[in-house]
């Protein structure tokens, strides 16, 4: 099991009690806090016994970067059908939840990305998605 997904699993009980609002700013502010927060000595310990042979758990930086695009593609999938039906036709750029650009063209769009972020993640998702994708992985259990 994935370190996020035990955290996850976690706060669920606390997760439901909060409107979609509350949710989606709780995880703005997970995906704004610097890296240096998230793996501090100060951080609770997550080791687990029976699992990952109770070695701590830290998120690596891949982590983050998925967890930062994915609050990004939230942001977008929550945004009114008129204020993405904007940017239709096209694919829009997602930085801390605002779009800061778009284009028909997602090479063109990616290198202007690239030359205004640098290597910052910023999400690229295509506008004429209505929800997020979602993927169904099948994959044997293997029996201990």
């Amino acid at each position: 099991m994935q370190p996020s997904q035990i955290v996850f699993e976690q706060i669920r009980p606390w997760l439901v009690q909060l409107s979609d609002a509350e949710r989606l700013a709780l995880i703005r502010a997970i995906a704004t806090l610097p890296a240096s927060q998230l793996v501090s000595g100060d951080a609770p310990d997550t080791s687990s016994t029976g699992q990952n042979g109770g070695e701590q758990l830290h998120p690596s930086s891949a982590d983050l970067i998925e967890a930062q695009l994915l609050v990004e593609q939230t942001a977008w999938y929550h945004r009114s059908p008129a204020e993405r039906a904007e940017y239709q036709n096209g694919f829009v750029a997602l930085y801390q939840g605002e779009v800061v650009d778009h284009d028909p063209d997602r090479l063109t769009l990616l290198r202007r990305v690239r030359q205004k972020f640098g290597r910052t993640p910023v999400a690229v998702i295509p506008v004429e998605q209505t929800a997020l994708p979602e993927y169904l992985i099948h994959h044997p259990l293997v029996a201990e």
